[in-house]
């Protein structure tokens, strides 16, 4: 790593820059909000369900429509949400490794 004071190289346990004694500061990482949006989107679909089933009378072939496109949509806007990170996370570590 670099020292942000002077530039230098100094190592990457360095406390302080041997170079021209300024501290070192490490920055963490900020945490990803991916969890954040998988869970308000399943949140923001089972609100949709809870309106389309009071929006609609019982029996009618509205809710019936309704309820047989809104639960393959949940599932698969689910589903992606939940794997398509893992499939980058694994691909992005397949990568890592072939350099």
């Amino acid at each position: 790593m670099f020292c942000r004071n002077c530039g230098k190289e100094i190592s990457d346990k360095a406390a302080i820059c041997i170079h021209c004694g300024c501290k070192i500061v490490i920055e963490l990482e900020p945490e990803s909000k991916k969890g954040l949006g998988v869970i308000c989107g399943i949140f923001l679909g089972l609100i949709g369900l809870l309106i389309g089933i009071c929006a609609y009378r019982e029996g009618s072939l509205e809710r019936t429509t309704f309820m047989g496109g809104w639960l393959p949509s949940f599932i698969i806007t689910a589903s992606c949400s939940i794997l398509l990170p893992i499939i980058i996370l694994i691909s992005a570590g397949s990568c890592a490794g072939a350099m």
